[in-house]
């Protein structure tokens, strides 16, 4: 009876790890794809514990009873997850090529800037008579 308390227990530790709310930071596009892939999936088989036979036969009767249409439920909310899921990934890589051609855009600025500045400098920098003509007198 140890080894089936000890498996039982470990499925609730590995559902549990799954299900817990990831922490995820205001700008963390890719943490919080992973914690809505964590949580993307429903999962129909309710685990029936068998510390008393009743119990036991009362819950193995609901969830049979219950399976069928709980399973195409939950197959609709996994599509929609998924769906929803994908979505994000296709966000966030426009949101990666926006930044970088964000960051393009403004290293262009930043040169064009440069030479505007360049042909605008006060022509009594420049030498005035470039060549062999001499100066007024």
């Amino acid at each position: 009876m140890r080894a089936g308390e000890d498996a039982y227990i470990e499925k609730v530790d590995r559902l549990t790890t799954r299900l817990r709310a990831r922490q995820v930071g205001p700008g963390d596009l890719e943490g919080a794809l992973a914690a809505a892939r964590d949580v993307a999936t429903v999962d129909v088989d309710v685990p029936t514990r068998r510390n008393r036979w009743g119990i036991f036969t009362l819950k193995t009767a609901i969830k049979k009873a219950t399976t069928w249409y709980l399973a195409y439920l939950a197959e609709q909310v996994n599509d929609l997850a998924f769906a929803l899921l994908r979505l994000g990934e296709v966000l966030a890589e426009r949101s990666r090529r926006s930044e970088e051609t964000s960051a393009d855009i403004v290293l262009r600025l930043e040169h064009h800037e440069q030479r505007l500045q360049a042909l605008e400098t006060p022509r009594a920098v420049r030498p005035e008579n470039p060549g062999n003509h001499p100066g007024p007198v």
